[in-house]
């Protein structure tokens, strides 16, 4: 899974994504993923917020499966805290917007994935020790405030989509970078303290990876 020792620079948190086998292959099947999330969004011909690309409800409601509502509320408390504290679905500005498609312990969540991204969760299927995994949507001058998680993981974010007018960010520690074209990849360990926002105008649609070191 890790091709080198040296992921994390000197306990800045971040990692870096050519150490890990997984990531040319994510790489290379990003317009995939994106093609069959905008292929979902328009064949059923459903609003953001039906389809359930809005805060944690995804396609519950449509079929009748509350318990999906719960994934990313689960993922949340699973790091050490509560949504209404600080991180995801707790904003600072502007919302998240959550699409979950994978998570560990809720097989359902895979399987109703599938039915609309079926190449994206086959991809998702052969990455080592993935946790969770969703496509999260923010809106441009929104922000997330800083927090970490208690887990010893690792997240990664590619960038399904170019921005216009300026950059999304994502701040680990008390450094910044940035992303801005399809294909950029960040990665880190979650606990540090990290936030985000998005300073193009262009909302900013990641997939993310959340991995379990294999130590867990």
């Amino acid at each position: 899974m890790i091709r080198s020792n040296n992921t994390v620079s000197l306990g800045s948190g971040w990692v870096d994504p050519s150490s890990w086998d997984f990531v040319d292959e994510v790489q290379s099947q990003l317009s995939i993923v994106r093609n069959e999330l905008w292929a979902m969004t328009q064949s059923h011909q459903m609003t953001a917020q039906t389809l359930g690309f809005g805060p944690r409800n995804w396609i519950s409601k449509e079929l009748n499966l509350p318990e999906i509502s719960n994934c990313v509320e689960n993922w949340i408390r699973d790091g050490g805290f509560h949504s209404e504290q600080i991180g995801y679905d707790s904003r600072k500005s502007g919302e998240w917007q959550t699409l979950p498609l994978f998570k560990s312990d809720l097989p359902q969540t895979e399987a109703l994935a599938s039915r609309y991204l079926p190449n994206t969760l086959q991809m998702l299927n052969h990455i080592p020790n993935l946790q969770f995994s969703a496509i999260f949507k923010q809106p441009p001058d929104a922000e997330i405030a800083v927090h970490k998680h208690s887990q010893n993981r690792r997240i990664f974010h590619f960038l399904l989509n170019s921005l216009d007018g300026g950059q999304a960010w994502i701040e680990v520690g008390n450094e910044r970078r940035q992303l801005s074209q399809q294909g950029d990849c960040l990665a880190f360990d979650v606990r540090t303290p990290h936030g985000s926002g998005n300073n193009s105008t262009t909302d900013r649609i990641n997939l993310v990876l959340d991995i379990a070191m294999s130590m867990e």
